[in-house]
């Protein structure tokens, strides 16, 4: 909503400006009506108002294109089909590529692979998914700056329109136009490293699957034709084991460094509100519309310490209702139970996973900003703010939120 008063002072054009954020859903017509006549009645002028972004409700798709970006970005490190065209013309076997060469390096002779051919293919196919050192920091880098745009369109009210490909490439140049924290900077540097561990681990994953598949289809005498349907099913093939990890990593990966760079733009004590991803697991599901203090000085860790110990337990319930930048679960599992020499045993609250997005491998859910002094979220599931006719609603919510009347203490 924008309002503006224009006048004149010594001659000089002078212009006010209020801008008050709101979701588009919130207020209804009649609202808004009476909102801007008694604001204009007190300015004494004219007002109007500018419908800006909402959050998606319960059951929307809320990832946003930048969002999809950085997960390509992440998908694509590993071109899967062209890596199975030069396959199999290293091979000599036809599959999708036009590589007709029937008996230079795979042979159906029932004969084991010598160490010199197994050297080759190793040689092959580490040089053929080779990538640039720099891809993992470029990852990293840019899918933090796609929360940066997330938390401006929650706060300017529109996208801001800037292609993922102009976005820098490394800290040190998005420090040119996105100024850092010490704290941005370790979460991107956590998620250059993770991001290179992935590639790496993806790269061995794929060479011991197809030096398996190789040594196999020899021993067995498996025909090039047969050969090379396998290696596309189980290399190429969107439901493929490999594909599928490498999709899970990819989604997992951008996901965690745009809810860091999300949580950048924040402040300490301001809040966010949990959005649960219309295909979200039943945990994730529980936590929706769930509100969370956002903190800069995140506790020390606890695992060290005995459970029924004081502050354990304090430490547990600041994980269970803060987030910060470079919060995570890893070492922590969403199993509640673990497997001992003793049998079955309940984990102890370090070793369980708790309030982070992504929650687990393929999580989509998404931090909102969030008042929780002025906005509630009604029994339909829609995020509103907080009116003198809907005080009883927001009366309601917040009994149902012991959480929130923490955070906010006694409220009138």
């Amino acid at each position: 909503m924008f309002i503006t008063k224009s006048g004149r002072r010594l001659g000089k054009p002078l212009s006010a400006k209020i801008r008050i954020t709101v979701p588009k859903d919130s207020l209804t017509p009649e609202e808004k009506a009476k909102i801007l006549k008694a604001v204009g009645e007190k300015l004494g002028t004219t007002v109007r108002v500018k419908s800006v972004h909402k959050a998606p409700q319960v059951g929307e798709d809320h990832i946003l294109p930048p969002v999809k970006d950085a997960e390509l970005a992440y998908y694509r490190v590993f071109d899967l089909k062209g890596f199975y065209n030069d396959l199999c013309r290293f091979l000599g076997i036809k599959g999708l590529a036009k590589a007709i060469r029937q008996d230079e390096f795979y042979k159906p002779d029932g004969l084991p692979c010598t160490p010199e051919e197994l050297d080759l293919l190793d040689r092959f196919i580490n040089g053929n998914l080779a990538i640039s050192p720099a891809i993992p920091e470029t990852l990293a880098v840019r899918a933090f700056l796609v929360g940066r745009i997330a938390s401006e369109l929650e706060t300017n009210g529109k996208l801001v329109k800037v292609a993922y490909k102009n976005l820098p490439t490394t800290v040190e140049e998005a420090m040119g136009g996105y100024p850092l924290t010490d704290v941005e900077r370790r979460a991107i540097e956590f998620g250059k490293f993770y991001a290179g561990e992935k590639i790496m681990a993806m790269q061995e994953d794929t060479r011991r699957l197809v030096r398996q598949i190789i040594v196999e289809s020899r021993q067995n005498s498996v025909h090039p034709r047969r050969l090379a349907q396998t290696l596309f099913d189980r290399v190429v093939d969107t439901d493929a084991n490999l594909n599928r990890d490498w999709q899970r990593v990819a989604i997992t990966e951008a996901n965690n460094m745009a809810s860091n760079g999300f949580l950048g733009t924040m402040v300490d004590g301001q809040y966010v509100i949990w959005h649960a991803h219309p295909d979200a697991c039943a945990y994730c599901r529980s936590q929706h519309y769930k509100v969370f203090k956002v903190t800069d000085n995140p506790p020390e860790d606890y695992g060290h310490l005995d459970p029924g110990n004081k502050k354990y337990k304090e430490i547990a319930k600041r994980w269970e209702t803060e987030v910060w930048v470079g919060k995570n679960n890893y070492g922590r599992s969403t199993a509640l139970k673990k497997r001992t020499p003793k049998g079955l045993m309940n984990r102890e609250h370090h070793e369980r996973a708790t309030v982070v997005i992504p929650l687990h491998p393929h999580c989509r859910c998404r931090w909102f900003r969030f008042d929780p002094e002025v906005q509630f979220v009604n029994d339909k599931g829609r995020i509103q703010f907080r009116l003198r006719e809907r005080e009883d609603e927001y009366q309601k919510w917040l009994k149902a939120n012991p959480q929130v009347r923490e955070f906010l203490g006694k409220v009138t």
